[in-house]
């Protein structure tokens, strides 16, 4: 992303959970982002259920499962929009 958001989210998240939390040992407190691709986009997952029809038009038994994957153009935290180069690797 263009902007530092991810990080200061992720300091301000730490922060917050040791303070809440005091007796967690120093240096054992890890927080990390989850659904973050390699190129530091935020990803959003959906998952898409469907039943297929066979060729004689009666559905399968189990339904199919899916997932398509969304990637903002833009931070979702403080709305700055992403570069062409960031959206070309996604």
């Amino acid at each position: 992303m263009a902007c530092d958001c991810l990080n200061t989210l992720l300091k301000s998240a730490t922060e917050r959970v040791a303070k809440r939390n005091p007796r967690i040992l120093t240096g054992t407190l890890k927080l990390n982002w989850s659904n973050i691709s390699f190129q530091g986009n935020l990803i959003i997952p959906i998952e898409t259920t469907y039943k297929k029809a066979k060729a004689d038009g009666k559905p399968y038994k189990n339904p199919t499962t899916e997932h398509i994957y969304m990637v903002p153009t833009f931070c979702p935290f403080c709305g700055t929009k992403t570069s062409t180069k960031e959206q070309e690797k996604s």
